[in-house]
């Protein structure tokens, strides 16, 4: 994150600060979700500022928007050997042994994980009175309790916002 006041301080008064907030969307990207930061300084003696940065932004946005429109489906690429190697190894990092070919690869979330998607699943049944499993751009994050925080893309349309850990996603 960006805090505008410490760059302030660093560049002093010779600068003229302009703050743009970003989300993928404005790209096209409209299945995840992870908004940005950006700040344009202007030098205020040699600096020429030829656009407005937030009118340009916003040209481009909707151009780029006629032609670019994704859904959290849109990223699922991995191979089967991509999948296959990533089970071979969260098997391995749990101490399961590995099934070579299966793909229903439900065996190797743990308990919390497990009720965490049956808690899921019954929501999403609940909302959309329809079976989860139908819906090719809902994903789920497992890592959070559910009672507290629900990490899905049944509600915002984008998938879960990335985290740094080694609990699973679940499709």
């Amino acid at each position: 994150e960006i805090r505008l006041r410490v760059i302030k301080i660093i560049l002093g008064d010779d600068y003229v600060f302009y703050q743009l907030f970003v989300e993928p969307s404005d790209a096209g990207h409209g299945g995840i979700g992870r908004k940005r930061t950006y700040v344009f300084c202007l030098h205020r003696a040699n600096g020429v500022y030829l656009h407005d940065v937030f009118d340009m932004y916003a040209e481009i946005t909707q151009e780029i928007q006629k032609v670019v429109s994704t859904k959290p489906g849109n990223y699922m690429v991995a191979t089967a050997e991509h999948i296959a190697l990533d089970a071979l190894a969260t098997a391995v990092s749990r101490k399961i042994p590995y099934q070579h070919g299966q793909s229903d690869l439900s065996y190797l979330l743990n308990e919390r994980e497990v009720t965490n998607m049956r808690l899921f699943d019954q929501e999403y049944i609940k909302r959309y009175n329809r079976l989860p499993r139908y819906d090719d751009d809902l994903f789920y994050f497992l890592g959070d309790n559910f009672q507290y925080t629900k990490s899905w893309s049944a509600v915002s349309g984008k998938i879960p916002t990335y985290r740094r850990n080694n609990n699973p996603y679940s499709k």
